[in-house]
This record gives structure tokens, C-alpha cells and sequence, in this order.
């Protein structure tokens, strides 16, 4: 039963994560995990390619509403036009960014762009650069195969978590009525403890070092 209720856990601590992550980029939960799973296939990293979609996600609305001209220009430098920014999902960013690096034949070159464009979270998706766009497809294809989470399975496992929450809040509130009720038994106690020791504290170590030695 205990490795059951972990598992559950753990599975509700993953759900809810990706319900979240997926909901902060306009994303359906199963797509999201389908591209993180094509990343941890290639090689790379599921949270690298988390943090990409979630940053040109940020990026994109700053960029559409003004608030990043660095952004915008950087799209446009990537033969991107705010047209365009407006109409593409983050995914599709991705895609065409990972195209404009892919067509980059020094590998030393690669790596600096991707760097320069996805800061630290772009060495968790060098793997994904260095294969072709027609393997990456294939990874997010064999991920879907084996199964991800869709959306029903994301708000289910929402709704574990909270439910574990409130299970947890409930043996707290449980504990701090206990505590409550024999605090004015045990505080006398605690209280003559500590006088018993600061009277006899030099006792107390002469006995001990005499132990020691």
C-alpha cells in the first residue's frame, strides 16, 4: 500500500506540474509532455525544453505588446516578422528557431547560438540542434506512443494533490489541538527541566567528562 500511495504521489506531483506549466503557455498537458519526452529521447532535457517554450512564450507576448523591443529584434534576426510572432504557438517558434540553428554547420557556432538565444536552458537542447528536424518529429511520435498525460489525467491528478494537501493540513490541525490541550501540563514540566539543568549544569559535565575519560 505505501509504494502505491508513493507512486501516486508521485504521479500527482508530476500532473500538476504539467497542468501548470501547460496552462502558463496556452498548452494542452499531453502536447507539452509528447515535447518532453522527445527531448529526454534525443538526449536532452525535459525541463530544458519546458523553460524554452515557457520563455518564448514570455517573449513572445512582450514582444507583441511592446514591453521587449530586444525580443522583437531578435525574432526579426531569425527572419521571424511580428507578424508572424502574433500567429505562431510557442512550439512553432521553437521549431523555427531550432531550424535557423540547425542550418548552422559549425558546431561550435551551433552551441554559442543556442546559448545566446536560450541562455543556460539551451545546453539541454544542443541534442535536439545536432539532429534533424525529420529525427526530432520521430522522437515526439515515439514519446506519444508510450504514453503521456492528457488533460483529464492532469486535472485528475490536480485534484489527488490537493487532496493530499488537505489530508496533510488536516493531521497539522490535528496536531496543533493535541499540542494545545497539554500545553499547560507539559509546560511546568519543561520549565523545572531547565532550572533542574542550569543548577546542576557543572555536575553534569564533571559527570560526563568523567565518563569520557
Amino acid at each position: 500500500i505505501a509504494g502505491v500511495y508513493r507512486l501516486a504521489s508521485a504521479w500527482a506531483r508530476v500532473g500538476t506540474n504539467l497542468r501548470t506549466s501547460a496552462r502558463s503557455m496556452g498548452m494542452n498537458p499531453g502536447r507539452l509532455m509528447a515535447l518532453q519526452n522527445a527531448a529526454r529521447l534525443s538526449g536532452g532535457s525535459a525541463d530544458a525544453m519546458s523553460g524554452a517554450l515557457s520563455q518564448l512564450s514570455t517573449q513572445k507576448w512582450e514582444a507583441v505588446n511592446g514591453f521587449a523591443p530586444e525580443a522583437a529584434a531578435q525574432f526579426q534576426a531569425l527572419g521571424i516578422s511580428m507578424e508572424e510572432v502574433k500567429k505562431l504557438s510557442p512550439e512553432q517558434l521553437f521549431g523555427r528557431i531550432a531550424t535557423k540553428i540547425r542550418g548552422i554547420k559549425d558546431p561550435a557556432a551551433q552551441s554559442i547560438a543556442a546559448l545566446k538565444l536560450f541562455g543556460d536552458t539551451g545546453k539541454g537542447l544542443l541534442p535536439i540542434f545536432q539532429q534533424s528536424g525529420k529525427e526530432f518529429q520521430d522522437n515526439i511520435k515515439l514519446s506519444e506512443r508510450y504514453g503521456v498525460m492528457n488533460k483529464n489525467g492532469a486535472d485528475a491528478a490536480a485534484r489527488l494533490q490537493k487532496a493530499q494537501t488537505q489530508l496533510t493540513l488536516a493531521v497539522e490541525g490535528f496536531g496543533y489541538s493535541i499540542a494545545e490541550a497539554v500545553e499547560p501540563a507539559i509546560t511546568p514540566i519543561v520549565q523545572q527541566m531547565a532550572e533542574w539543568i542550569a543548577a546542576n549544569r557543572e555536575w553534569i559535565s564533571q559527570g560526563i567528562a568523567g565518563k569520557v575519560k
